[in-house]
């Protein structure tokens, strides 16, 4: 079992020697269990966090159980449309209450004691538990038991839940990437395709290799010449952080042409691509003709899922005419992410090593992006 306090207390006191430039993370962080308890402690429970995508919870009364900073939450989809977020844990005795993705259609029940519970969290029935034949202690009130509320917001069918009730709304901390993208009408975005991966590497080794320009040339030689690869703008702005290519839709072709492409684009917005992070595991590419969002859960210190799912706009996204559009450009992501597995893996095998301690100076040039994720990391993890 992970000791949270000897966690807390091993890596506090390192990190602020790396605030200022963060070249390197402090040892352990890609593998150390109780570095991932600081990060649940002072990150994941404080932060909007990226759980779920609307596409996975279709229905009314379908339900996700997912964990934020190792807390048990679930997911509803009400009969209104909207998702609401509960603490997953039975009022009752406490069990975790959703195990599986599962459609409740009226009510939860937990599989322990019966007590049921109704889509909006309300206690609706404690079998065999009642005051008038004395089988509830004195003064029980069911309205007083319903299930506990989680902050959740969905915003482009991506589904953030924050377990902390005195962090800002979500709209302020996505407000640079929602004015970033103000001149696109998000409206017409539809889901159209995903993937899931596990990888056995840590969370910040996935995100720091998507943010990283350097290795494009040498991992994927398909996405254009090195020219491409240095044509490109850091975004470092809050929560927002990445690159900006100028021309990476018209120099990298992932298989989407002939789609929609957002009206009123100038050329130069029709050129340029985003590849960036909305902190902490939101990575996405941004283009004309689509939107990927591309979900990072960090499962275990050295194991994370990710999950890539594409966005088209208008009928784009289901219009059969458009299904091999849609395949190639979802293998094209495939093939993308499949190469950098094996660097991965590599990166985790080594991530414990003092060899991989004292290593030069970030680029100035290449790793704008990487240092931008590292030092907001660091600073949020200081007590």
């Amino acid at each position: 079992m992970v000791d949270r306090a000897s966690g807390l207390a091993a890596h506090s006191g390192i990190m602020s020697n790396h605030i200022t430039d963060a070249p390197e993370l402090p040892r352990g962080a890609y593998c150390d269990p109780t570095f991932l308890a600081l990060e649940h402690d002072r990150l994941f429970s404080r932060q909007w966090v990226h759980v779920a995508a609307g596409f996975e919870l279709p229905d009314a009364g379908d339900c996700r159980p997912v964990t934020v900073a190792g807390l048990p939450v679930v997911l509803v989809r009400q009969r209104d449309g909207a998702i609401l977020a509960f603490h997953n844990v039975c009022r009752h005795r406490g069990p975790r209450l959703v195990q599986k993705p599962c459609n409740v259609r009226a009510v939860i029940t937990c599989p322990y004691h019966g007590w049921s519970y109704g889509p909006d969290g309300t206690l609706r029935t404690t079998p065999y538990w009642s005051v008038d034949d004395g089988t509830a202690p004195e003064g029980f009130d069911q309205e007083d038991f319903g299930l506990l509320s989680v902050r959740c917001h969905v915003w482009c069918d991506q589904v953030f839940v924050c377990l902390d009730d005195n962090a800002p709304d979500f709209e302020t901390l996505a407000a640079p990437l929602i004015t970033r993208w103000s001149h696109a009408d998000l409206s017409l975005l539809r889901y159209g395709g995903h993937e899931t991966y596990e990888v056995q590497a840590n969370w910040k080794l996935v995100i720091e290799n998507y943010l990283d320009t350097y290795h494009l040339p040498f991992l994927h030689p398909q996405l254009g010449p090195l020219d491409t690869a240095k044509d490109f703008e850091v975004l470092d702005d809050g929560a927002l952080m990445g690159i900006h290519y100028f021309h990476g839709a018209a120099d990298k072709n992932k298989g989407d042409t002939g789609f929609q492409s957002f009206p009123g684009f100038s050329e130069a917005q029709r050129a340029s691509q985003d590849i960036a992070l909305l902190f902490p595991n939101t990575l996405f590419e941004f283009v004309p003709e689509h939107v990927m969002f591309f979900r990072v859960d960090a499962l275990a210190p050295e194991q994370t899922r990710e999950t890539l799912a594409f966005y088209y706009l208008g009928n784009g996204a289901s219009d059969p005419a458009f299904a091999a559009g849609r395949q190639a450009a979802l293998d094209a992501w495939d093939g993308v992410n499949r190469q950098d597995f094996e660097v991965l893996d590599a990166l985790q095998a080594a991530s414990h090593s003092p060899a991989a301690r004292n290593l030069p100076a970030p680029s100035p040039f290449w790793d704008g992006g990487t240092m931008a994720f590292r030092r907001r990391l660091l600073a949020l993890l200081e007590p």
